[in-house]
């Protein structure tokens, strides 16, 4: 992932005509790790552990980057798996990910696909090759989140919640 920041850094600079160079690039690339949570996410999270669900992270990042986030996110509880795009091979939304982590879940839980929700802000890189794989999704629509949003307006999700915290108070509603 950080090769690609590096490459996304430098060939947008030069199409927006801006003055850069290779350490800014690597500066952006290796920044991952600095990128806020949004502030509800740990808390909810955390909420969504306490309530018995297993939390498995698929990332698009690299394991060293994802240890950033983790860090931010796991406030009180632990994630019950992390595959990363660095473990799988591949980045979503490649339907290679969405598999990898079919069969883990199977292997490592005993969960069938129908078991599996995915929780996500991009429609392109989670919500539509989950449906592809037959997983249900739940979006969080974010107001000011655009990544996966505009472009994808025909990808509809099973559920819809504006807000992670939103989402765990309907999941640990819908349990009791």
């Amino acid at each position: 992932m950080v090769r690609r920041l590096i490459k996304v850094y430098l060939e947008t600079a030069e199409k927006l005509n801006l003055k850069s160079d290779e350490a800014q690039a690597k500066a952006f690339g290796n920044s991952i790790p600095a990128w806020p949570a949004f502030p509800d996410s740990a808390e909810a999270l955390k909420k969504l552990s306490e309530a018995g669900l297993k939390l498995v992270i698929l990332s698009n990042v690299d394991n060293k980057s994802f240890d950033g986030s983790k860090k931010k996110l796991e406030k009180g509880f632990t994630f019950d798996a992390i595959y990363t795009a660095e473990k799988i091979g591949s980045y979503k939304p490649s339907l290679r990910n969405f598999e990898y982590a079919i069969e883990n879940i199977k292997k490592d839980f005993g969960l069938e696909k129908e078991d599996i929700l995915i929780v996500a802000n991009s429609k392109y890189h989670d919500v539509q090759p989950g449906h592809k794989k037959g997983i249900k999704s739940a979006w969080i629509d974010r107001e000011r989140a655009f990544m996966g949003v505009s472009a994808y307006k025909d990808v509809i999700p099973d559920y819809q919640y504006p807000s992670m915290m939103e989402f765990a108070n309907a999941i640990i509603k819908d349990k009791s």
